[in-house]
This record gives structure tokens, C-alpha cells and sequence, in this order.
């Protein structure tokens, strides 16, 4: 797949699970959170300025209405600071400090008891297969819309 409609479709689906979250009033009303995690991230390779831009824009509520509150970054190590650096200069400064740079065991301090059942096994504690997680989604999305057409 070429590398603009890889962008596309990342962002695609970021903002389809942003609106999904979106749906009760209190999300509308205090936001969600995101968890990124980058491990195996390089520069260049990973995300280019037109993903960079794309994600920017999504993250702002410029291509869904959702607010993103807060965006933990797990792991970034040198091999994310260009992107970052990138990503700032496209970001509002209200939307710089919702960034927090963690490392994957600082994760309980800022998500609820329990929240290990929901991460994927690539971070720490976590035990969830991640093509599963997306593969148990997308079923269940197939079947509330077609319980809503029921």
C-alpha cells in the first residue's frame, strides 16, 4: 500500500475510534484518553510530515469532534524526537502540555484499577493480543450496527 493511503487509513481509523468513543454525554464532556506507544518507532520510516500532520489534526479535534484530553506517550526514546519536534510546531501549546512522556510503568498513575486487562502484551503488564483487541472491535462494531438495523 502506498505510503499516502497507508496515512490516510491510519488516520481513518484513529478518528473512527475517537468518534466511537465520543458517543456518551460523559465523554463528550471530559474527553478520553490515548496511549501511543513507541516502541519500535523510527523516524522516517514509521511517519512521514503528511502522517505527522494528519495525526495533528485528529488529535485537535479538527477532523472528528472529540476531545483528547491527555496522550500518553510510552517509551519514546531518540528515535522519536524529530517526529515530536515535527508534531509541536503543528500543535496549539494547549495541546503540547496534554502530551506526557512516560515510561510503561508509570502507566498505573495516570489510568484506572484495572487497566491491564485492556492493554495489549507489547506493553508492560498488559495481555491482550493486539490483532485480537482489533479483530474483538470490529466484531463488535459489525454487531451493534446490525443489531440497530434489527
Amino acid at each position: 500500500m502506498p505510503s499516502e493511503a497507508r496515512n490516510q487509513r491510519l488516520v481513518d481509523n484513529i478518528c473512527y475510534v475517537f468518534n466511537d468513543m465520543s458517543r456518551t454525554e460523559d465523554n463528550c464532556r471530559n474527553g478520553v484518553a490515548m496511549v501511543l506507544n513507541t516502541k519500535g518507532f523510527i523516524d522516517g520510516r514509521n511517519h512521514n510530515e503528511e502522517s505527522i500532520s494528519l495525526f495533528a489534526k485528529a488529535i485537535q479535534g479538527k477532523l472528528v469532534p472529540t476531545k483528547v484530553r491527555l496522550i500518553l506517550v510510552v517509551g519514546a526514546t531518540k528515535r522519536f524526537d524529530n517526529s515530536w519536534k515535527q508534531m509541536k510546531e503543528l500543535l496549539s501549546p494547549e495541546y503540547v502540555k496534554r502530551f506526557q512522556f512516560i515510561s510503561e510503568d508509570k502507566l498505573r498513575d495516570y489510568l484506572m484499577d484495572g487497566y491491564e486487562q485492556f492493554l495489549p502484551n507489547e506493553l508492560k503488564g498488559g495481555f491482550r493480543d493486539c490483532m485480537e483487541m482489533a479483530e474483538d472491535y470490529s466484531d463488535l462494531k459489525m454487531y451493534e450496527e446490525r443489531s440497530q438495523e434489527d
